[in-house]
């Protein structure tokens, strides 16, 4: 996690309107303030780059189940907020394509890049057409109902 990856995924943040995260990474399962000697990458994120405001929650942890299903699992929970629209972001492509245009491949060495964001503000900029495939819950996500 560099510089340039924070100030892609903030420039998401700012470019739509209501954003909420719901993180999906191995980070997530730490709960500690620190991570294999290292300040935890997601407590830094959320506390020092700002971004807890946004963080709506964590996929749940299925043991022995891949990142797509912990994502689906979310994504199908009846007592998740509502959403308009979804991206997935990760670097491993393996089950991601049920997530069809909702997927963002991100670059194994260099991770999100301003490239990327801007790709997933244009698509994040209007409601997805195809959100029944995921829940029945297709309606607007308001950070003030969360």
């Amino acid at each position: 996690m560099c510089t340039d990856n924070v100030q892609a995924l903030k420039s998401i943040i700012d470019g739509i309107e209501n954003p909420a995260i719901v993180w999906s990474t191995d980070w997530r399962l730490f709960n500690e303030d620190t991570w294999h000697g290292w300040k935890n990458p997601l407590k830094w994120l959320e506390n020092e780059d700002g971004l807890k405001p946004y963080v709506i929650g964590n996929t749940p942890k299925k043991i022995s189940s891949n990142r797509h299903e912990e994502i689906m699992m979310w994504l199908r929970n009846k007592d998740r907020p509502v959403i308009a629209n979804f991206v997935v972001l990760d670097d491993i492509e393996y089950g991601m394509e049920m997530f069809r245009r909702h997927f963002f491949k991100c670059d194994y060495d260099k991770g999100l890049i301003a490239d990327t964001a801007d790709a997933v503000i244009e698509f994040l900029s209007v409601p997805a057409d195809d959100m029944g495939i995921y829940s029945s819950k297709w309606r607007t996500y308001d950070k003030d109902n969360r």
